[in-house]
């Protein structure tokens, strides 16, 4: 998971980003309450959106866009997006009907 650095603070401080990073403990230095509580809403977010770039990479190999044009980047990332969409369709669809047989059998 990624965490606030000096570096990273610098590049956010100069930019419009708006930085969704973990705070990090210091040996010397506890995380309070409200900072928890920020990393635990910020960890959730993040293993959700995890496995769809995960996927992304791995299976449709889509890790670099190499095009002229920005309206073709657009539409391979959209296609890429569309595939994993089908792909989730899919495996809900299964699942789905998995668990609907399931619960026929009872």
């Amino acid at each position: 998971m990624a965490m606030y650095t000096p570096e990273i603070i610098d590049l956010s401080e100069d930019s419009t980003i708006t930085g969704y990073l973990s705070e990090k403990a210091d040996h010397y230095k506890k995380l309070t309450e409200l900072q928890i509580q920020s990393n635990d809403q910020k960890s959730k977010i993040h293993c959700r959106t995890e496995h769809i770039f995960g996927f992304i990479q791995n299976t449709t190999k889509a890790k670099l866009i190499k095009t002229i044009r920005l309206k073709r980047a657009r539409f391979q990332i959209d296609l890429t997006n569309l595939v994993y969409i089908i792909y989730r369709y899919v495996q809900l669809k299964k699942l789905y009907t998995h668990i609907s047989g399931l619960k026929n059998r009872a």
